[in-house]
């Protein structure tokens, strides 16, 4: 069986898409995929906020380090479990948390990222991140996802950025919202996204 990580998004550590008996999850089981669970705070970085926003430092903005933090755990628990290389989904700012685990040396093969925002204050994060990842597969929602416009709020840009400059594969998937592949995989067939993580 192959190890697959699921990496909630923000405020998403107990909701039931990545839980026990959620399609997503059965689905992955009857494709042969080995599913672990990786559970982070859930708090949302990247933000100006006085509660939760560390000072930045020379080398970084301190409202990436919340995600610098989970990436470091994400890592580490890989290790700890004995997993070296394992596919990682992740959903919404679950994206950063992987950036950072790759970008500290976590292997990945596939890197799959539904509704994952792509922040300009991490890109070169993704660049790190990038060699140590396989195949990297973006999906979005260009039309209907404007969870995802939110997420991308406060990083040094102006407008908004879907497809994923360092994937290898970008999908569109139009119609389905910030969660709707997350909550049911019946199209990831027609999208591409299971021939995608092959």
């Amino acid at each position: 069986m192959k190890p697959i990580v699921l990496c909630h998004g923000t405020w998403s550590r107990f909701k039931d898409w990545h839980e026990v008996g959620s399609p997503v999850r059965n689905a992955l089981k009857e494709r042969g995929f080995e599913v672990y669970d990786f559970l982070w705070s859930g708090y949302c970085g990247g933000f100006p906020s006085p509660v939760i926003v560390p000072k930045d430092t020379p080398e970084m903005d301190g409202r990436l380090l919340l995600w610098l933090s989970e990436g470091e755990k994400l890592a580490l628990w890989c290790k700890d479990k004995g997993l070296e290389a394992p596919d990682l989904l992740t959903h919404s700012h679950g994206l950063q948390v992987g950036v950072f685990a790759a970008s500290l040396g976590q292997k990945f093969d596939h890197f799959l990222s539904i509704s994952g925002p792509v922040r300009e204050d991490m890109a070169k994060y993704r660049q790190l991140a990038k060699s140590n990842i396989s195949r990297w597969i973006q999906v979005v929602d260009k039309e209907d996802d404007m969870t995802i416009r939110q997420g991308e709020a406060f990083d040094k840009h102006l407008g908004w950025a879907y497809d994923l400059p360092e994937a290898d594969v970008n999908i569109e998937s139009p119609g389905y919202g910030h969660s709707g592949l997350v909550l049911d995989n019946t199209d990831w067939e027609k999208l591409g996204i299971w021939k995608a993580l092959e």
